[in-house]
């Protein structure tokens, strides 16, 4: 039987300033920190702290943290990797990255300091992605509270409301079939239609095109998003028809050395499933530091 080479954690990539890089500090670069941290692997996480559902009071149906917040979920995971000695976490945006001999160069970039060159033997690309200005005037301001757009992550806490869905009549249609599952005081509005929203005292106050105005319970609005691209891109990670990364088991895109998890690898964007594809993607990486390629 052939026994394929290991590396020690003191040896592993030790001409390179980390064994891993993870960049995106969500729920999928945590858990990709969490797993590479207790392999004993030099693991940096760089967060630019810019998370969509940071504005979120809760996060539903998150599995043994159903409804806590998810700026706590990230709180009390940086606590529990502060223990493990190989673990480091900086604030910056990574601006460029690229290729070097057997590993990977960024260029971080933090706020109020000068720009900052790392090596990596691997690098985790979790930052997710970027949400789009809403179309419906006031909806961008009440994001993650009244208005929502996930019935799996708000459908339930939506149960008992009035509720109004608004978006493109695709999206009515699709939303039509999957919101009665939770909610049965629906109403449903194309964004055209709409002239404004805002907070008001018995609720979301909504008003239309056409002068009328109704108070609503919360608002299921459609939500457009662009994949952050640039480093995937500067990389040469290729991508699926659908835009995503295409990736394996363990979250390595076809750049050997360089993995994906969260809202970069998937159209879904929930809580547990980014904390799924990060504890993959970073086992993908250990085995990537561990173990030589044949």
């Amino acid at each position: 039987m052939n026994i394929p080479e290991l590396h020690s954690p003191d040896l592993a990539a030790a001409h390179f300033d980390f064994d891993s890089i993870v960049i995106g500090g969500g729920a999928a670069g945590l858990a990709a920190s969490m797993v590479l941290a207790r392999a004993r692997r030099r693991v940096l996480l760089i967060d630019a702290g810019a998370q969509n559902n940071l504005r979120t009071t809760h996060a539903g149906g998150v599995f043994l943290h159903d409804g806590e917040a998810p700026a706590s979920l990230y709180a009390r995971a940086l606590e529990q990797l502060a223990v493990y000695p190989t673990f480091k976490r900086r604030q910056a945006l990574v601006t460029s990255a690229g290729a070097v001999d057997g590993g990977f160069r960024l260029v971080s970039e933090p706020e109020g300091l000068p720009p900052e060159v790392l090596t990596a033997k691997t690098i985790v690309l979790a930052q997710g992605v970027q949400f789009s200005p809403s179309k419906i005037p006031g909806a961008d301001a009440l994001w993650g509270t009244s208005v929502v757009n996930c019935p799996f992550c708000d459908g339930y806490e939506s149960r008992d409301l009035h509720v109004l869905v608004a978006g493109t009549s695709d999206y009515l249609t699709h939303m039509a079939a999957m919101l009665p599952a939770w909610i049965d005081d629906l109403s449903y509005a194309e964004g055209t239609e709409i002239a404004g929203m805002k907070r008001g005292t018995e609720g979301l106050e909504v008003r239309f095109t056409d002068g009328r105005s109704e108070t609503f319970g919360r608002a299921f609005v459609q939500q457009e998003w662009t994949q952050r691209t640039a480093l995937a891109d500067a990389l040469g990670c290729a991508r699926l028809d659908d835009g995503l990364l295409q990736l394996d088991g363990f979250g390595q895109t076809t750049v050997a050395g360089v993995f994906a998890a969260g809202d970069q690898s998937a159209n879904a964007m929930q809580v547990n499933l980014a904390v799924g594809s990060g504890h993959a993607a970073g086992t993908g990486a250990v085995f990537a530091l561990v173990i030589e390629p044949d």
